[in-house]
């Protein structure tokens, strides 16, 4: 049995992670409990209760696992966590699978014509699992709940920063339609790319793969690498 540990909320990264994890279990033998919930510690907790044979746990969040970490060592049940988080309690993991966001972040600054890039929240939509695999700086970062709020804040960003602006992004239609409309009416050179990459990155093929063999490696006693690559597809369109 392997447990899952993954943050509640909408993602359709995370979903398509998940299923292709479901999907991919019979292949390998394997049985996957998935647990969404924010209390992430806690789904922790009920596996290692239960001696699964590894847990995964989901997150970005860099700090606050050591306590439940140091009971799954005592308990002699590997955790393999998936995202960037953890990283000061590297000691304590069996591994890191992280999404290398080394190419998504080259196509944006691209599509930025090597100028900034301004990046557009809502509340509706939480900000996707794979943003913090990017390597950009954003010249700002507003959230915007509506169109009417995307085309005010979009709009005074592009009375601070004019040309400097060559892209923005944007996680839901709405929000992406109101920043397009601001940017066209104060721009007074080419148009400014505004993109949503709400549903435009996915786990490339392989990814479920990939984490069912590094467990079982893990479980097998060999010896893995601290921090192992996860690839990213995606559609900039």
């Amino acid at each position: 049995m392997i447990g899952i540990a993954a943050p509640a909320g909408p993602d359709a990264f995370l979903q398509q992670l998940l299923q292709g994890i479901q999907t991919e279990a019979p292949n390998h033998k394997a049985t996957v409990d998935i647990k969404r919930a924010q209390g992430q510690a806690q789904s922790l907790q009920v596996f290692i209760s239960r001696k699964v044979d590894a847990a995964v746990l989901i997150t970005n969040q860099p700090e606050g696992w050591a306590g439940i970490l140091g009971v799954a060592q005592t308990a002699g049940v590997p955790v393999l966590v998936l995202g960037k988080g953890a990283g000061g309690d590297a000691a304590a993991l069996a591994c890191r699978i992280v999404p290398d966001g080394a190419a998504i972040s080259a196509a944006l600054l691209e599509r930025a014509g090597q100028r900034g890039i301004l990046e557009l929240q809502t509340t509706a939509v939480p900000r996707p699992f794979w943003r913090d695999s990017l390597s950009i700086t954003v010249l700002a970062k507003q959230s915007a709940a509506t169109l009417v709020e995307a085309r005010r804040s979009t709009g005074a960003f592009a009375n601070v920063f004019g040309d400097q602006v060559g892209l923005a992004i944007t996680y839901h239609p709405d929000v992406r339609t109101g920043a397009a409309e601001a940017l066209a009416y104060h721009k007074k050179g080419g148009p400014v790319p505004v993109l949503n990459l709400a549903d435009a990155v996915k786990p490339a093929a392989g990814s479920a793969t990939l984490l069912f063999e590094t467990i079982e490696r893990i479980r097998q006693g060999e010896r893995v690498d601290p921090e192992i690559p996860l690839n990213l597809e995606f559609d900039l369109q």
